[in-house]
């Protein structure tokens, strides 16, 4: 789940960086770099997305099974 939010958020920011730039007639170069940023930066903040989703569905599922069967949340 960690790597899929990650991959799919840097692959959604690289295509938006690429069509941005050529729709605005960026250079080649410039274009790629800029890409290149976008699909690391996203890609580090969906991992961090991902690990913290994970962390509270993790603290949550060990806070429902820790519970006795007659209490209440």
């Amino acid at each position: 789940m960690i790597g899929r939010c990650g991959a799919l958020l840097a692959l959604v920011a690289w295509q938006a960086a690429l069509w941005r730039g050529l729709l605005a007639g960026g250079s080649a170069e410039s274009v790629l770099w800029q890409a290149w940023l976008a699909l690391l930066s996203y890609g580090g903040l969906g991992l961090v997305c991902g690990v913290v989703a994970q962390w509270i569905v993790q603290l949550g599922a060990r806070d429902t099974l820790a519970q006795t069967p007659g209490e209440e949340a």
